[in-house]
C-alpha cells in the first residue's frame, strides 16, 4: 500500500511538471554567469499561453530589461542583458491577458573586472547550458557542432546574436567562427574555451604577446587572462574593454580613485586619472593609459616614456 502511495505522488509530480504551461531550459536558478548578455531559453504550451513576459531586476530593485514575446513557436530563446551582481529574472505567462505562471531566476553576473562583483554569493553553480540533456531539445531545428559556410547560417547566431550588438565587434565574432576560440569537444560543458584564455589569444596575437615578453615589465592581468580586461565578442569600449579604461584600472586600483596621484606633495587637487581631456589624443578623454602601458614595459611604473628625469617626461603633456 505505501509502495502504491509513493508511486502514485511520483506520477503526481512528474505529470504536474510535464504539464506546466510554461519551463525554464536556461538558465538555471541561483547560477552564475561570466557575461553580461545570456540568452534565456523556454519552452511554452501554445494550447495555454500567448504571451511571455520577462524582466530583470538589478540589486536595487530596478527593473532596466524587459520584453513581451508573442508565442509563435513552442521553444523560445531571448537575449538578455545583465548588471554585475545579483540579477533576477522574472517570465511571466498569459492568456488573454490572464497570468496564469511566474517563475522567478536568480543569476548572477561574475564580473572579473570588478572586484566588487568577482565572487558569487555561496551555494551558486556556474551555469552549465551547453550540456547533452539541454541540446536535446535544440537538435531537431540546429546543427550543434558545424561551422557555418556563411555568417548568415551560423546555428550559434540565432541565440547568441545579441553579443555582437555593440560597437567595437572582435573578428571572429564577427563572422560567427566561434569554433575559432571554442572547442565543441569539451567537457562537462561543451564550446568551452582554453584556459587561460591568454593562450588561446598568441594563436592570432603572437606578435604583440612577442613584443610584450620582451619588456623588462609585465602587468600582472596580461600574463593571467586577456578577458579579464578585454571582452572576446565585443563592447562599445575602445579595444574591447569591458568596462572604461580608468574604471578598470580603479578597480584594482582604489587607492588612486581620490585623484591624489603622482603630484600630491605638490597641488593640493593631485594629477587627475580621468574626466579631462587627452592632451595627447584629441577628441578622447585622458585615462591611465595615458601615461601607464596597461600590458608591458621597461620602467617599472609602466609608463610609456622614459621617466629617469621627471621634468621631462612631464613637460611631454605639459609644454607651458
Amino acid at each position: 500500500m505505501k509502495l502504491l502511495i509513493c508511486l502514485l505522488l511520483l506520477m503526481t509530480t512528474t505529470n504536474a511538471n510535464a504539464t506546466a504551461p510554461v519551463s525554464i531550459i536556461s538558465p538555471d536558478a541561483d547560477s552564475f554567469v561570466d557575461s553580461g548578455i545570456i540568452t534565456i531559453v523556454l519552452k511554452a504550451d501554445r494550447a495555454k499561453l500567448d504571451l511571455i513576459s520577462i524582466s530583470v531586476t538589478d540589486e536595487a530593485g530596478k527593473a532596466y530589461s524587459a520584453a513581451e514575446i508573442p508565442l509563435k513557436r513552442d521553444i523560445i530563446h531571448y537575449g538578455l542583458t545583465l548588471h554585475p551582481g545579483t540579477n533576477q529574472v522574472e517570465v511571466r505567462a498569459s492568456k488573454q491577458g490572464r497570468m496564469l505562471e511566474q517563475i522567478k531566476l536568480p543569476i548572477y553576473y561574475r564580473e572579473r573586472s570588478s572586484n566588487q562583483y568577482q565572487t558569487p554569493p555561496s551555494g551558486y553553480e556556474k551555469n552549465l547550458f551547453h550540456t547533452p540533456a539541454k541540446e536535446a531539445g535544440c537538435t531537431a531545428c540546429h546543427d550543434m557542432d558545424g561551422m557555418p559556410k556563411a555568417p548568415k547560417d551560423s546555428t550559434c547566431k540565432t541565440c547568441h546574436r545579441r553579443i555582437v550588438d555593440f560597437k567595437f565587434v572582435h573578428g571572429p565574432a564577427a563572422v560567427w567562427a566561434c569554433l575559432s576560440c571554442h572547442d565543441k569537444d569539451s567537457a562537462p560543458e561543451r564550446y568551452a574555451v582554453i584556459k587561460p584564455d591568454s593562450r588561446l589569444c598568441i594563436q592570432c596575437h603572437e606578435e604583440t604577446m612577442q613584443i610584450w615578453a620582451a619588456k623588462r615589465y609585465r602587468h600582472g592581468p596580461s600574463l593571467i587572462s586577456c578577458t579579464i580586461c578585454h571582452d572576446p565578442h565585443a563592447t562599445d569600449q575602445p579595444f574591447r574593454a569591458h568596462i572604461k579604461t580608468t574604471s578598470h584600472c580603479l578597480s584594482c586600483h582604489r587607492e588612486k580613485a581620490s585623484g591624489a596621484h603622482v603630484i600630491q606633495g605638490f597641488s593640493r587637487a593631485g594629477h587627475p586619472t580621468g574626466g579631462v581631456p587627452d592632451p595627447l589624443r584629441p577628441g578622447r578623454e585622458f585615462t591611465c593609459a595615458g601615461c601607464h602601458n596597461p600590458h608591458a614595459g621597461d620602467t617599472p611604473n609602466l609608463l610609456y616614456y622614459d621617466n629617469t628625469r621627471m621634468s621631462h617626461f612631464c613637460i611631454i603633456c605639459h609644454k607651458k
